[in-house]
């Protein structure tokens, strides 16, 4: 009887010493460090994730910076290329770039270039106009000298309000990137920017009173069933550092970028939420897949998040359960590749490129356009007319004169643009330019010196064009 009641003992003794051996062992640095070697090796086992193609990773590389100057860039590049993006249809863009300080102001060069110009000279051809007009007038008798006196007054008050015109036009040259990095988010509507949260009181940055307000009234996600004074699960921060508010203010939503990495240097997990003052906060790519998934209703239970009736591509609803270790995050699963050759990734330089050759492009059909040489193209819009309605268009979204929605049909226009320009160049209007200048180089009268020079630089082009 002595020994069954022995046996039985043995049957929780054993378990409770190997139990209580093991939980010691999980206070000791080798066996944290061998447990985090174990699940290196188990995940090399485990068949590697489905890399979705919809994801782009858009780098700021060496080649980028390289092209475009020291970092950090002024923020109306990003702003330009996030509008190239929306429109090759980017659905979303999600920053970890932390956009937490005011940036110096900067140039628009585009104003500058462009609108400056041609103001100044319209503006100096009318007042011109109106001086020739008048001596003409006094030469040839049509207004008495004594009679002058009141058009010269007249000339001199419209003169006073072109000096007005183009002082309030030159202020515009300077530009707040900052206003116009978040004029770019409203545009492309879903763009997601960044909510750090630190563990402590101390912020990097002074955050303003009403930047604060709008965090915590914009960013944290609807929980079912979380109650931060029972569920303790998600880690507590004590103070936000986001995005500063012209910027944040127009994206979509925020999240926070906070990485968890291991003391070997490694990052194998990853907070799905984090908590501040009661609400959750989540990380900043859970932020647009929420908004992706449809929003769907997340419940806390235990280890686990629940995104209740997600809304998949193909337009099924289904649940998705995210498991939790116990300190509340999520496991990676990283793809069994290095990063460089993981997902599909593009550098920004390519979008600065596009920027460059399209302005390139523009200022020779304008150089084209005062020679007259569009007036061979034979489409039924002249193309610089498209292109500049479609900036219009553009410009109107960014001062919100018109709704984001609208960028359709700006994308509609610079199609036509472009097909436009395929024709100028793939078509018959290069030999009917070239047609007409042979016909008047071949005119008797034509100039021969002038004749040589323009033959010998057809020439040139042809041998350079030949290579």
């Amino acid at each position: 009887m002595k020994k069954i009641i022995l046996d039985k003992w043995k049957l929780f003794i054993i378990p409770a010493v190997v139990s209580g051996f093991f939980a010691l062992l999980l206070l000791l640095p080798v066996y944290r460090v061998a447990e985090k070697r174990i699940y290196d090796v188990l995940l090399n086992i485990k068949p590697s994730i489905e890399e979705r193609q919809e994801i782009l990773l858009l780098n700021i590389d060496d080649l980028a910076i390289a092209q475009v100057g020291v970092w950090p860039w002024s923020r109306d590049i990003v702003a330009d290329g996030l509008i190239l993006m929306k429109e090759f249809e980017t659905a979303y863009v999600v920053f970890d770039i932390e956009y937490v300080d005011r940036s110096p102001q900067g140039i628009d060069s585009r104003y500058l270039e462009e609108i400056i110009p041609d103001l100044f000279s319209s503006q100096f051809a009318g007042l011109k106009d109106n001086i020739t007009g008048l001596f003409n007038a006094i030469a040839n008798g049509s207004i008495r000298v004594r009679d002058a006196e009141d058009y010269v007054n007249d000339l001199a008050g419209l003169t006073d309000s072109l000096k007005e015109q183009l002082l309030d036009a030159v202020q515009h040259i300077a530009r707040d990137n900052d206003l116009y990095l978040g004029k770019a988010a409203r545009l492309f509507d879903t763009a997601f920017f960044t909510v750090n949260m630190l563990p402590d009181d101390i912020q990097l940055i002074n955050v303003r009173e009403d930047l604060t307000d709008y965090v915590k009234s914009n960013i944290p996600v609807k929980v079912t069933g979380f109650d931060p004074e029972k569920n303790k699960i998600f880690e507590k921060t004590k103070s936000l550092q986001p995005a500063i508010l012209p910027i944040i203010s127009k994206g979509k939503g925020a999240g926070f970028p906070n990485v968890v990495v291991d003391d070997d240097g490694v990052r194998r997990r990853i907070d799905v939420f984090k908590e501040y003052e009661g609400k959750l906060y989540p990380q900043l790519v859970a932020a647009p897949l929420l908004d992706y998934l449809g929003n769907p209703e997340i419940s806390v239970s235990g280890r686990r998040v629940t995104l209740k009736g997600a809304k998949y591509p193909d337009g099924s609803l289904r649940d998705i359960t995210i498991p939790l270790t116990e300190e509340g995050k999520m496991l990676i699963h990283w793809p069994k590749k290095l990063f460089a050759d993981s997902f599909r990734q593009l550098s920004f330089n390519n979008l600065v490129v596009h920027d460059k050759l399209l302005d390139n492009i523009i200022k020779n059909l304008d150089i084209m356009d005062k020679a007259g040489y569009l007036s061979f193209y034979g489409g039924d819009t002249p193309l610089l007319d498209l292109y500049r309605y479609s900036e219009g268009i553009r410009d109107d979204i960014l001062e919100e004169l018109r709704a984001p929605e609208e960028m359709e049909e700006y994308r509609s226009v610079r199609k036509m643009f472009f097909e436009g320009l395929g024709e100028l160049l793939d078509g018959n209007a290069e030999k009917a330019i070239i047609a007409r200048i042979d016909e008047i180089i071949a005119h008797p009268d034509f100039d021969t010196a002038k004749r040589m020079n323009i033959l010998q630089s057809v020439a040139r082009l042809n041998r350079y064009s030949a290579r």
